[in-house]
């Protein structure tokens, strides 16, 4: 049985520590990822704020999940996604400096 680790990463300047049972690796190539997402939004040239970014990191990761899918997000099940949504917040424990 596998047992929740806690792993540190940052993200777009911030540091975040995951708790969770994948393996380390995965945790942070994850972060990795949606950091290098934001970081491609930042950098369109405006001056945009660091919560539309994550919004707009999102919505870009959500559509790749969608269309590798083959899903169409107006027919796709909404229920459930409060209980999701709290065992992510759960994970997300925000470091203090």
């Amino acid at each position: 049985m596998k047992t929740d680790k806690s792993v540190k990463v940052a993200i777009y300047g911030t540091d975040y520590r995951v708790s969770g049972a994948a393996d380390e690796d995965y945790i942070r190539g994850i972060a990795d990822y949606v950091d290098h997402t934001m970081r491609d939004i930042s950098h369109q040239g405006r001056h945009i704020s660091p919560v539309r970014i994550a919004v707009l990191a999102a919505f870009n990761i959500a559509d790749e999940l969608f269309q590798l899918r083959g899903d169409n997000p107006s027919e796709v099940e909404l229920g459930g996604n409060e209980e999701k949504a709290e065992r992510l917040l759960k994970l997300f424990e925000e470091l203090e400096d």
